[in-house]
């Protein structure tokens, strides 16, 4: 019995070993007939791809030539299952290389091969020169692009790059999660005892091993004795052994990642390693601190000629724009803002700087976000109209760190005026209205850089979309028939203003959303502001069975389903702005029949963060049922607790808006 207990807990131990070493079993460089043959992915069954090894080194290394470095030394091998070869055989890199440093970055030794199995034997083919690409993608990074050939369903490709960074104070995170399953993730830090990071492990998997050690290297370096009397200058070369901490932070079994709605930045989603240099503390030398202060960013900039000096010279708006017959500075602030948007075309290209004064933009006729905005800024304090500039990071750039800055982190600047005592934000490389920022803008909380008031400020105040929609639904023997008006206002409305603008108003209604069993007779725009929109639309839905007929009593209602599948949340809900629908439908009852209508309902997701009434009324005298719905989410941003909550009020609210209102024949 004893013999048989312990051969019991042996092989209890040998399958737990199994099962978590399962993703070292993939090896770089050793790509096997049987890895080839795979036909799935074992912890998801339907992914198309999967990566079977990713190792990574990251150094700080120092020479006599260079001084302090960081180098990243990596590999990653992926199987192939079957799918879009071209989007999985396509591989993007990024990293910190600003275009206006003379620091040095550098990719090198980039190596690649594609194995596939021809005849039950290995055919390698290597990634040439020709299919590596590098492009600066903003004003911070560059992007490498590999892109492997003979992709094929089955096959394995690899890859390997060194990238020598000056940048030691800014490290790219380290992803442990990819858009497909990643098997195995190594990641080794090592780092010399005068620098302190931060480092973050974000995300929702632990690692499965996660070790610390230390080590010495022989550091050879220079000192240079200026000499005195008949002793010139002499150089020696010295030697000492710096000592490093080593961690190395091992992942496996990782499921895809996948992107969750209403985000403000996916990346913030995926799980990855963070570093941030916080001090470098040399010999005898004075501690260097690189975690900066938001005030310490914002005294920078004021005194910074690509930005403060900018936004102190507004003289060159007296030249192009008269104000004669304007009073308030509402209407000053209204025909500067007008006179940007008609002379100065946005080339498309989010920045904070600039390196234009407000003469050479009008000259040029085009500009980054940061040329446009910093100049417009100027002009506006030129008239007497307060306005300080608001640095931000757009939706889809990442997420500020609330207290350690980096200037990397931010990508737009937009103006905050006092008109009236009252805070009015406004862009002039948006073609939206004064006082109002663009979707891409509504994120969160923004920097105001400000010599007396630097401070937080909320970007999404006074940010809403609004909707209300007014149908009449007529019975007749044959058809039900609707008749409705749409009418959308500011964020509604300028989002459908956007895609009219890039394409054309019979593009934008073709496209319009289609409602699922009925058909559309006509569509038109009534009326087309800069804030609203108003729309009318005719459908109809046949008459299957007069006995029992199933009316739809709201159209284009927010949600077709609940967006939120997933059980569990890692990152905020974020919307971009409050929302507001409000439905109102009269249905016309032909004699002979009666109705069966839903329940009112008044639902309240904790303090009035989502807000559903509805309700219903009947006047006999005329046969009308009139059923009013009014859907509101007040609160923009739930975070992951809050989730559960916010997806059940959600299905709860989605199911009422799409319940029927029956008319059975008597």
């Amino acid at each position: 019995m004893k013999k048989v207990k312990i051969t019991l807990v042996s092989l209890i131990i040998l399958i737990f070993l199994h099962e978590n070493l399962e993703g070292q079993q993939y090896k770089y460089k050793k790509v096997s007939v049987e890895l080839l043959e795979k036909k799935e992915c074992d912890i998801q069954l339907d992914a198309p791809a999967m990566v079977t090894n990713k190792t990574g080194l990251r150094e700080i290394v120092y020479s006599e030539s260079s001084g302090f470095t960081a180098i990243l030394s990596q590999q990653t091998q992926v199987k192939f299952f079957k799918g879009d070869a071209k989007d999985i055989g396509t591989v993007e890199i990024y990293y910190y290389s600003p275009k206006s440093s003379s620091n040095k970055v550098k990719m090198s030794d980039i190596k690649g091969k594609t194995y596939n199995l021809e005849n039950k034997k290995i055919v390698e083919t290597k990634l040439s020169d020709d299919n590596i690409f590098h492009v600066q993608f903003n004003n911070y990074y560059k992007k490498a692009t590999f892109v492997f050939p003979n992709i094929k369903d089955g096959c394995v490709f690899e890859y390997e790059s060194v990238l020598t960074s000056d940048y030691f104070a800014n490290i790219e995170d380290w992803f442990i999660q990819d858009e497909i399953p990643v098997l195995y993730n190594q990641f080794t830090l090592k780092i010399p005892e005068y620098f302190r990071y931060q480092i973050n492990i974000l995300g929702g998997f632990a690692p499965t091993s996660d070790e610390i050690s230390s080590s010495s290297r022989s550091i050879n370096y220079k000192v240079v004795y200026e000499g005195q009397g008949f002793k010139g200058r002499q150089v020696e070369h010295e030697t000492f052994n710096m000592n490093y901490s080593n961690r190395t932070l091992i992942h496996e079994n990782l499921p895809s990642f996948i992107p969750e709605p209403f985000t403000a930045n996916q990346y913030d989603g995926k799980s990855k390693i963070t570093h941030q240099l916080i001090s470098v503390a040399f010999p005898n030398s004075p501690t260097q601190t690189f975690a900066g202060t938001y005030e310490k960013i914002n005294s920078e900039l004021l005194e910074d000629e690509s930005f403060g000096e900018i936004i102190s010279d507004g003289k060159f708006i007296e030249k192009l724009v008269s104000f004669s017959g304007t009073e308030t500075s509402i209407e000053k602030a209204n025909l500067i803002h007008q006179y940007f948007l008609k002379n100065v075309k946005f080339d498309g290209s989010n920045y904070y700087l600039s390196d234009k004064g407000g003469s050479k933009l009008f000259k040029e006729g085009t500009g980054n976000s940061g040329e446009i905005n910093l100049n417009y800024i100027a002009a506006l304090n030129h008239v007497g109209i307060p306005t300080s500039p608001v640095i931000l990071s757009s939706r889809g750039n990442g997420t500020l760190h609330p207290v350690l800055p980096d200037y990397s982190q931010f990508d737009y600047v937009v103006a905050l005026s006092i008109i009236n005592d009252k805070e009015v934000f406004s862009d002039a490389a948006s073609t939206l209205p004064f006082g109002n920022l663009p979707k891409k803008c509504l994120h969160d909380k923004g920097w105001v850089v400000s010599k007396t008031n630097a401070r937080w400020v909320n970007l999404k105040q006074n940010c809403s979309g609004k909707q209300i929609i007014q149908t009449n639904i007529i019975q007749t023997k044959e058809q039900i028939l609707y008749s409705s008006k749409i009418n959308k206002f500011n964020y509604f409305a300028y989002d459908d203003l956007d895609a009219i603008n890039a394409n054309s108003e019979l593009d934008f209604l073709r496209t319009f959303h289609q409602e699922k069993d009925l058909i559309q007779d006509s569509i038109f725009i009534t009326e087309k502001t800069d804030k609203v929109l108003k729309l009318k639309e005719h459908h109809n839905q046949a008459v299957v069975d007069d006995d029992f007929i199933y009316v739809k009593p709201f159209i284009h209602l927010p949600f077709d389903s609940n967006p939120f599948k997933q059980e569990e949340r890692q990152t905020y809900v974020d919307f971009p702005y409050g929302m507001e629908y409000k439905f109102v439908s009269n249905i016309k009852i032909l004699d002979g029949y009666n109705y069966e209508v839903p329940a009112n309902l008044n639902a309240v997701m904790q303090e009035n963060d989502l807000i559903l009434k509805y309700s219903s009324s009947y006047i006999a005298g005329i046969k009308t049922l009139t059923v009013i719905a009014d859907f509101k989410i007040i609160q923009t941003e739930f975070s992951p607790l809050d989730y559960e909550k916010l997806k059940f009020s959600l299905d709860t609210m989605i199911n009422k808006l799409n319940e029927p209102v029956i008319l059975k024949k008597i």
